[in-house]
């Protein structure tokens, strides 16, 4: 999907893992990977595409020492973990 966000997002690890036969493919484990936390944050620098073929620009990912559990759960894509 498209954004005009351009800012410090925190990346959410999802609480339910996607395709395993994707973790296949990576040779990951699911059950390795922590699930539901927020694991760090990353910059939106940019966007660009068109319907069904966004990209996102990406810079200056952090990861965090401990992982984070929200307190709220994320609604669509954007949400405000602490509020």
């Amino acid at each position: 999907m498209p954004t005009s966000v351009r800012e410090r997002v925190y990346v959410d690890a999802s609480k339910t893992p996607s395709d395993p036969e994707e973790y296949e493919r990576a040779g990951l484990d699911p059950d390795d990977l922590p699930t539901g936390v927020l694991e760090g944050s990353v910059e939106i620098a940019g966007c660009s595409g068109e319907p069904g073929g966004y990209r996102w620009k990406l810079r200056a990912p952090e990861r965090l020492t401990t992982p984070i559990a929200p307190k709220a759960r994320p609604r669509p894509v954007w949400f405000r973990p602490f509020p």
